[in-house]
């Protein structure tokens, strides 16, 4: 009995301790650069988009009509 009380907390540290850490290979972390890290500017600072005109060419054209005119009465 006593051998069985001392077996469980054995098993809980090994099941925790096996259960903890990456999986699979060991993975460094990366080297440091002596770079220094690129900052976005602000967005006042950007200048305004150019806008191009759109030509007329690409205008959408009217609908085309898709009721059939009245046929004649020849009956």
């Amino acid at each position: 009995m006593k051998t069985t009380l001392r077996l469980i907390p054995a098993v809980a540290l090994l099941a925790a301790l096996a259960g903890c850490g990456n999986k699979g290979a060991l993975v460094h972390p990366p080297k440091p650069t002596d770079e220094l890290p690129v900052r976005a500017a602000p967005v006042d600072a950007l200048p305004a988009p150019a806008t191009m005109p759109v030509p007329a060419s690409t205008a959408p054209a009217a609908p085309a009509e898709t009721t059939p005119p009245p046929a004649s009465g020849g009956g």
